[in-house]
């Protein structure tokens, strides 16, 4: 061996001292984290996870066959620089998944259109080469169809709707605009984003917080302020919200052991309220206090028991049942089967038994309220009226309405019923009760009722009063 040889620089060691990529030789230990990122590239590029030939994974691998292809061929030893490698290989690795892809995809089978024919130089394809022999039906309902149709009317779903009209109830007015912003940017916004886009001469447009910001009309800062508080604000709703589901789901799971049930994941809380609740009473020997919390937790029914059956409370009542229209509590009773899911549903008494269908009626007191406060009239004429009433006539309350009646009759100021009645106040008018048809021209007749004229004096509104009563007195006596 000569000394000239002896002495000869191998170029390619000599170049590993540079980092450019376009002076430093391949190696293949420090380009792995770079490959593996031109391989996911392509993969994301040409994925179709329809498929099982084009999905992600399958591309990745196909990306790594053509690697350990090249390296076999002795192509890392072979390119000068990192770049020529790195050109070689995407240009492998695109060669394959895009013959894979015209394999399984762009046939004439599945879009009905002919390859191109081969064209001389200068010649170029046109509309007609591409022409499709195939007709292909588009359903917008058909999950299976081939071809899907985006639904661009509607950006949310309604559930996703609902969950944002829930969370700008705990926002303030500037952070529902930045959270709908967030969502849906307005116009601004896009055609920033577009003038950025063009601009950098790229391809992909992208919306980033500042276009946020100015389709708003805000500074950068200040829109991430916002921005930063709704995080914070949408955080803790969440978080509350899940922290509510859980303790919900833990209750259901619990009383689906109790009661021996099977409660779907997808089922309705309005559902399950009903079920736990006919499940509680019809297994009422399992309700203890550890059930009563977890059913008050779902807001179910809880059953409670008299001596030889079951309260009929909030579960059986039915408007047309001559018991529950005697019930004093009927009406919180119908509210209490509404929130249940029972209003409209008729319990078989198979479901429970005979002896848990008996309906108790809960007689209350009547209590009549007498209202402590005194009319206030419009006018002079009425106080004085009202005064002369007061004075002359004894005051009565029915259905917490206030009449007048002669004082000679008995009964006390409370009365429940009509008898003698002469005036009532209605509508800070005066009407009369049952006038003679004599006194009946005079009035101001509305419908079936007469009132006291309003043009009247007092002196006239005293007379029409007396004559008033003096005919029921006479006819009372009669």
């Amino acid at each position: 061996m000569t000394l000239a040889k002896l002495l000869r620089v191998d170029r390619k060691k000599f170049n590993l001292v540079f980092k450019n990529p376009k002076l430093r030789p391949p190696v293949l230990e420090e380009m792995y984290s770079d490959i593996n990122k031109v391989i996911a590239g392509v993969a994301m590029q040409y994925r179709d996870d329809s498929h099982y030939a084009l999905n992600y994974d399958a591309l990745c691998g196909e990306g790594r066959a053509c690697l350990a292809t090249l390296i076999d061929k002795g192509k890392v030893e072979i390119m000068p620089t990192r770049e020529e490698f790195f050109k070689y290989l995407k240009a492998s690795i695109n060669n394959r998944v895009r013959s894979l892809v015209e394999q399984h995809r762009f046939t004439i089978k599945r879009t009905g259109v002919k390859p191109p024919p081969r064209k001389a130089a200068g010649d170029r394809l046109t509309d007609e080469d591409f022409k499709s022999y195939r007709s292909v039906e588009v359903s917008i309902d058909d999950p299976d169809s081939g071809v899907q149709v985006e639904d661009l009317g509607q950006a949310m779903s309604e559930a996703d709707e609902d969950l944002v009209r829930d969370i700008e109830q705990v926002l303030l007015p500037a952070e529902r605009v930045v959270l709908r912003q967030l969502i849906e940017p307005n116009e601004e916004a896009h055609l920033e984003a577009h003038f950025e886009s063009a601009r950098k001469n790229s391809s992909t447009t992208r919306v980033r917080l500042e276009h946020l910001a100015t389709g708003l009309g805000l500074s950068l800062v200040s829109f991430k302020e916002i921005h930063s508080s709704v995080k914070i604000k949408v955080k803790e709703y969440l978080t509350n919200m899940n922290t509510d589901d859980s303790e919900y789901n833990s209750s259901v799971r619990f009383l689906e052991k109790v009661f021996g049930v099977h409660v779907p994941p997808t089922t309705k809380k309005l559902v399950v309220r009903r079920m736990m609740t006919l499940a509680a009473r019809d297994q009422y020997d399992k309700v203890d206090e550890v059930v009563v919390r977890a059913l008050e937790k779902i807001k179910a029914h809880v059953p409670k028991g008299h001596s030889s059956s079951l309260s009929c409370f909030g579960i059986l009542h039915d408007a047309n049942n001559r018991l529950c229209k005697a019930c004093g509590m009927q009406a919180s009773c119908k509210q209490e089967a509404e929130n249940v899911g029972l209003e409209d549903i008729t319990m078989s008494p198979r479901l429970n038994g005979a002896k848990n269908m008996t309906r108790i009626p809960a007689i209350t007191p009547h209590k009549q309220v007498v209202p402590d406060s005194t009319p206030h009239f419009l006018s002079e004429r009425d106080e004085e009226v009202y005064s002369f009433l007061c004075d002359t006539y004894e005051k009565a309350y029915i259905e917490n309405k206030m009449y007048f009646r002669h004082k000679d009759l008995d009964g006390g100021a409370t009365v429940s019923g009509t008898s003698g009645i002469l005036f009532c106040i209605q509508s800070l008018r005066f009407r009369f009760c049952k006038p003679h048809d004599s006194l009946k021209g005079e009035l101001e007749q509305e419908g079936r009722s007469y009132y006291l004229p309003e043009d009247c004096s007092y002196d006239e509104a005293v007379s029409l009063l007396n004559a008033h009563a003096e005919n029921h007195y006479a006819k009372a006596n009669t």
